[in-house]
Order: C-alpha cells, then structure tokens, then sequence
C-alpha cells in the first residue's frame, strides 16, 4: 500500500474520493482492530497514512519522530514513512483552523463548548486556545476532571458549540445529543461529514443559528496531508476548489413539488447533466411492492402507502451522489424532508396550477378538483421546507439551469 485512511470503522469515509478523485493519489482504506494496528505500523508497508477514530492517540508510542504540534495536542492523524522511520504529523489543526477562517467565525473571547472528550477535541481545543478563546469547556457523558456532563452544559454560558463525538455519523443518521432551545448559542460547528448536515446541524439551521459541518475541515486536512505525502504545496484557493467539487459529487438534489409539476422530466436531465443516479420514489414504491400506487391505496390504504413512502426516504437518505424526485406528499413528514436534507439540497420545482393536468393513474389527484385541493393543502409546506426554489412554466431546458444555477448557489454558501 502506497498512502491511505486506517481506524477502526470507514465505511463512513470520503477519504478515498478526495485523495484519489482530486489530489490524484492512490488511497485505500484499511480497517483494523486494535491489535491488528500494532502489527500494521510495526510492518511499515506504507509510504504515508491518515488515522481516524480511535486511534489517533493509541499511534504515538509507534512513532520514531513526533511533530511538536502532535507533542502540543497529544493526537496524530498523518503518519509519513520516511525510509523505515515513521514521522507523526496533526493536519486536522490546520482544517479546523482553515474552516473556521474561511467562516468568518471569530472565537476570541468566545466561551466554547465542545462535545466530545477524544482526539479530535484536543486538537479543536488547541485551535480555540491559539486563537484566544476566553472558556473551552469539554462535555462528556462520563463525569470526569476537567469536564461537564451534558445536563451541565445548559447551565454554562456558552457562544459556540463545537461536536467532536461521532454521534449523527453514518450508518446511524439522524442522532443528536443536545436540545439547542436550551442553549443561546451563536454558532455550531460538527466535525462530523458524513451525513453532510447532520441533525445537530439540521436543528442549528433551523434556528436561524450558524451551522457549520465537517467536510470543509476534512478536505484541508486531507490537502495537508496530500502535502506531506507528495512534498508539494497547494494554495488555498485549490483547497477551496476541491472542498467545492467534493460537495457536488456527494450532495443529492432532492426535487419536491406538486404531481404533474416536472420532477421526473427535470431529474432525468439533471441525472444526465451530473453524472449522478436518478432515483423516482414513486417508481421505487411500485417496483417494490410489484403493483400500481393506486393498487396499493385500494386494498391497503394511504397509511401504508406513507409508510412504505418512508422508509424510502431513510433509505436514500443516507446515500450520496443521487437525483431524487419525491412523492408529491413528501412535506407531510417532517422527519423524511429533514433526513432527505442530511445529504441533499431540496429544490422545490414551482408550478402554475393551470399548468398542471389531473393524471387518472394517481388517486390522489384524478381530477382538476383533486389538483387544487392539493394544492392549497402543501403549498406552503412546500415553501417552508425547500432549500431553494425554481419556477418550472416554460421550456425544460429552462427549468434545468435554473435548478443547477440554484444547486451551485446554495453549496457555495
């Protein structure tokens, strides 16, 4: 192996389609076990390696040259192997400080809390500390010295919040430790990338709070290492171009709307466009179940309709890189329109009601009357809970720019 990611679980991990994909480097990741990481680095088959959870700590005895920063911080996660001689580097310092720069977020002076007692804390409380935070209070969930328990927290003075827990992580979406209307905080960051928002973030967000997620930090540390690995240097403005294009590759379009108004006809185009799965919920739903949708609302009803529904949506929601048109009905369920925004930019396709056609095949708008039922009931559902919004009345082509202009705009911001 030449360079690659070793911790304990990685399927969460888009370390490999940075480094490969856009800092052009053969990258593999190898999972290991506590012991089978001791007889890893003692082998040293390996010009250069990123560590992630847990072992970031647990590779230092391992290590023939440390870095002062890595003596500072007490975590390592960039391990070059110089002719048998393992050097142990800490880039995450540099893609904390890197996303909270090019967030404008100021933390002098700021009380900090940061969830989470592990690696990744010693390394964010170092950054904080460096840039003149006033408190940095670590919150565990065991009592320990020189930490606070979670009911703690809500009795602090607290103005950024700072998650170095996996908690919200892949495969377990849709996880959050804390209760934001008990705070009254300005900014909340999560290291955590995979989902791209996480429910932490999702809540922030809805708050009208900053909310800041971990891919920025993870494309700069991997920039970092890339590096050290390679013996080049690559300017800030390439960063953020790869920080960029990794966010197209992974984000989904989620495409929500009233029947009739386009979302498959637009998918489609758009799944060409960019390269990326198109997935049509209502498709999947008769596929699955073998029958029509209006089979289905005939002998089982709508609940179990909605149901099958959901679970679609946890399903897809968890995945990357997709086109996704939903079922007219989405914005009934809160939780599916916010775990379908844990990975995907909702785009809501707007349509002139008179342009809209009642379709006998769906039972739910079989008649002009049905239609504008419909959609006086979710109009504003659909307002409410989309990211961006195109107006979908004239031709195709049309409708599909405005949806790609309004995709690169809210990833760019």
């Amino acid at each position: 192996m030449e360079y690659g990611l070793i911790g304990e679980k990685l399927s969460h991990s888009f370390s490999k389609t940075l480094h490969e994909k856009y800092l052009n480097t053969n990258y593999e990741l190898v999972s290991l076990t506590k012991e089978e990481l001791k007889e890893f680095l003692l082998k040293k088959e390996f010009k250069g390696i990123n560590v992630t959870i847990p072992y970031k700590k647990e590779v230092i005895q391992y290590l023939d040259y440390v870095d002062p920063l890595v003596k500072k911080i007490g975590a390592c996660n960039t391990i070059i192997n110089e002719n048998g001689k393992l050097k142990g580097y800490n880039t995450d310092y540099f893609g904390f400080s890197f996303l909270l720069d090019e967030n404008d977020v100021d933390v002098e002076n700021k009380n900090i809390a940061i969830l989470g007692s592990g690696g990744t804390f010693e390394t964010v409380s170092n950054v904080l500390k460096d840039l003149g935070a006033r408190n940095i209070y670590c919150i565990s969930r065991e009592k320990k010295e020189n930490t606070y328990t979670y009911d703690e927290l809500y009795n602090l003075n607290v103005d950024i919040l700072v998650n170095t827990t996996p908690v919200g992580m892949y495969p377990n979406n849709y996880e959050c430790l804390i209760d934001l209307d008990k705070l009254n905080v300005e900014t909340v960051i999560d290291v955590v990338f995979n989902p791209l928002r996480t429910k932490l973030i999702l809540e922030a967000k809805k708050r009208k709070i900053k909310a800041i997620g971990g891919l920025e930090m993870l494309v700069a540390q991997g920039v970092k290492s890339s590096e050290l690995f390679l013996n080049k240097e690559y300017s800030e403005e390439e960063t953020r171009s790869h920080y960029f294009d990794l966010n197209v590759d992974k984000f989904n379009i989620v495409l929500i709307g009233m029947p009739m108004s386009g979302k498959t006809t637009l998918g489609k185009s758009l799944s060409s466009a960019f390269n990326k799965e198109f997935i049509d919920i209502d498709k999947e739903i008769v596929e699955r179940e073998k029958r029509s949708i209006n089979e289905i609302f005939e002998v089982d009803g709508e609940e179990y309709f909605r149901k099958v529904e959901v679970d679609l949506y946890k399903e897809y929601s968890k995945k990357n890189g997709l086109i996704i048109s939903t079922g007219g009905g989405v914005v009934k369920n809160l939780e599916s329109i916010s775990r379908l925004k844990e990975n995907g930019v909702v785009i809501f396709v707007d349509r002139n009601l008179e342009k809209m056609l009642f379709n006998s095949k769906r039972p739910l708008s079989k008649s002009k009357e049905d239609i504008e039922k419909l959609y006086k009931e979710r109009y504003k559902l659909y307002l409410n809970n989309a990211d961006k919004r195109i107006i979908n009345n004239g031709s195709k082509k049309r409708a599909v720019m405005n949806i790609v202009e309004a995709f690169y705009e809210y990833i760019s911001n």
